[in-house]
């Protein structure tokens, strides 16, 4: 079955001047590059969480794994809690 060939004016097919001519977007519009490189991402936090490593035994790891999301997190905040009143 032969393939129907479809003419678009508003997209034609590139030569190889056409080729030659063409230059990265970085050197045409570095500014358009830099502000659209700056919306990337996730916003950056005032106060980021850091990763912590502390040693536990496997059973409490085991039992903190099967706690679910939601558990955990409440964990956490009593720790944060606990940990401020110490202080």
């Amino acid at each position: 079955m032969a393939r129907k060939v479809i003419f678009d004016d508003d997209a034609p097919e590139i030569t190889a001047e056409m080729f030659a001519k063409m230059r990265p977007m970085k050197e045409v519009a570095p500014d358009l590059v830099a502000a659209h490189r700056a919306l990337r991402g996730r916003p950056k936090l005032e106060n980021p969480k850091q990763v912590v490593s502390i040693r536990m035994s496997a059973s409490a790891v085991k039992r903190w794994s099967a706690m679910g999301r939601a558990e955990r997190a409440k964990l956490i905040a009593a720790l944060e809690k606990k940990i401020e009143k110490r202080a």
